[in-house]
């Protein structure tokens, strides 16, 4: 299931918080293009992607709640989420057995852990598709990663959040709400639909933001063992 809502999410994104602390993600060359904020950003919106965008990691515990449209059922899921300046990311489940995925200039990498009572192989899924290769682009506009005319313009402004509409109607993600800690000037949630129509809030819950990268959370060795499949 979690496979499933990683490929949906990836192919959905392909088109497209502490300041004491200081902490990127797997593809140690990627190269993310230098931020050009228009009027396709709000005054909020690019201040608080420029914030972002100055430390080499952003780490992010989240909680992501989906509804499913077809079946009318919701699920949360805890979330530790990794942004790097790079443009990779990490996003990986807290609940047993996790499951991560992996965003670089290669692939695209979901690894499912076994179920520690049930055991099995460690499940690896690895995209080379030239589509999902750039799927992280989604949410590396949204935290500073990626210019954003490129990709949306704000179709509404708010005191505490935007609504950004895609640029090209061929994009699966039309339409996304981010909204603001004020205060704090952090992104506190993010909302949007993805192409099956499934409705998907991430909150941040808190954000750390870092100075070094941890290249470690981004590498994964497969087992010997592991069940491969590639698409």
């Amino acid at each position: 299931m979690y496979i499933l809502f990683v490929l949906m999410f990836m192919t959905a994104c392909s088109f497209l918080q502490a300041e004491d602390s200081e902490a990127i993600v797997i593809g140690a060359k990627l190269k993310a293009p230098k931020l050009k904020e228009t009027r396709a950003s709000s005054d909020l919106f690019g201040e608080v992607r420029k914030k972002y965008a100055k430390y080499k990691m952003v780490e992010i515990d989240a909680s992501r709640i989906t509804t499913i449209s077809a079946l009318d059922k919701t699920k949360e899921t805890a979330l530790k989420i990794y942004v790097a300046s790079s443009g990779a990311m990490r996003i990986e489940t807290k609940t047993e057995p996790k499951s991560i995925t992996i965003l670089n200039d290669k692939d695209a990498m979901v690894i499912d852990e076994p179920d520690e009572f049930f055991g099995g192989p460690v499940r690896v899924l690895i995209s080379k598709n030239p589509e999902l290769k750039n799927s992280q682009a989604f949410l590396r506009v949204i935290f500073g990663q990626l210019a954003i005319e490129n990709v949306f313009t704000i179709k509404k402004e708010e005191k505490d959040f935007v609504v950004l509409s895609a640029v090209n109607s061929q994009f699966p993600v039309q339409e996304v709400r981010v909204y603001f800690d004020l205060k704090n000037k952090l992104i506190s949630k993010i909302q949007y639909s993805d192409a099956q129509t499934n409705k998907i809030s991430i909150k941040m819950l808190n954000t750390k933001f870092n100075k070094s990268e941890k290249t470690e959370l981004f590498n994964y060795k497969i087992p010997k063992d592991a069940e491969i499949t590639e698409v």
